[in-house]
This record gives C-alpha cells, sequence and structure tokens, in this order.
C-alpha cells in the first residue's frame, strides 16, 4: 500500500500552524509569498465559499495550509 494513505489529511489555517508545521512551511517557503505563490490553489466548499492553500507535508502528515488571499489579489492570482 502506498505511504501516502497512511498520512493523516488535515486542513489548518496559517495563522493556526503547530511550531513543527510553521517550521517546515519555512523551510519549503523560505522567502514567505512569492515562494508559495505558484503553488496556491482555490479550493471551492460545499457552502459555495472557497479559499486559497498550500499542501505541506510533513513525516506524519499531509496538510492543507489555508493562506488569507484579498479578493483582488486572488483575482490577480488566477490571471
Amino acid at each position: 500500500m502506498d505511504q501516502n494513505n497512511q498520512k493523516k489529511r488535515a486542513v489548518v489555517s496559517y495563522e493556526n500552524m503547530s511550531e513543527e508545521l510553521a517550521a517546515a512551511f519555512a523551510e519549503k517557503y523560505p522567502k514567505g509569498f512569492s515562494d508559495y505563490l505558484p503553488d496556491l490553489m482555490k479550493y471551492d466548499k460545499p457552502d459555495g465559499t472557497s479559499f486559497y492553500a498550500v499542501t505541506l507535508e510533513i513525516p506524519s502528515a499531509i496538510y492543507l495550509v489555508k493562506i488569507k488571499v484579498k479578493t483582488d489579489d486572488a483575482e490577480e492570482i488566477e490571471r
């Protein structure tokens, strides 16, 4: 069986990351916003709203880290 299927999957907001996750995020995206911009994806929720997030994998789990994006920035990103 694929190891990734064993991992916990969760969604966490950027502001609420654990120290371990924040460290992994800083390691993957050392320059911050300009670094993770290409990985930023839009996810639609069942209630019709959406959010933007990047995938971050640590040894025990795969997280979607929600990033707050201003709507005007988001439209810019999609172009």
